[in-house]
């Protein structure tokens, strides 16, 4: 696991998770495949949702090796947005592909896909990786944390 990825992407979550307004989140090339640990644990902290699920797989690295693709690049929503339409977009000479999406917001549509609430065992493990990344006293941590203990 890289500590400088994994504290991109609890700040992250975090962020999402203290919005009070949607969010979108354009992760491109945390080099981290979407079932991973750490994108799992971000999307239940952050309240997110991963739109390719049940769509495909966008596979977007590595570019120059078409048996060696896996989908790295994310685009993640809070339950307000709703995927028209995604793809990913042709080589441009780097070792990941484009990703893009078409969205509508539908707030009224967003308990229809609610995303999964996190346990406590959830947030015990963003704060062992807060505290790993240095970053704990960096942003206000909400109660559910706070509750978790060690």
């Amino acid at each position: 696991m890289s500590t400088d990825r994994d504290k991109e992407l609890i700040l992250t979550a975090m962020a999402s998770h203290n919005s009070e307004i949607p969010v979108i989140v354009l992760g491109g090339d945390f080099n981290d495949v979407a079932w991973s640990d750490s994108t799992q644990l971000t999307k239940t902290i952050g309240k997110l949702l991963d739109l390719r699920i049940g769509r495909g797989f966008y596979n977007t690295y590595h570019a120059q090796y078409p048996l060696m693709r896996w989908p790295l690049d994310h685009i993640l929503t809070s339950p307000e947005f709703r995927l028209k339409d995604a793809g990913t977009g042709t080589n441009f000479e780097s070792d990941h592909f484009p990703s893009w999406a078409i969205l509508t917001f539908e707030p009224e549509l967003a308990e229809d896909q609610a995303p999964k609430e996190p346990t406590k065992e959830d947030w015990q493990d963003v704060k062992k990786q807060m505290k790993k990344s240095g970053i704990e006293n960096l942003i206000e941590l909400p109660d559910a944390i706070k509750d978790a203990g060690d």
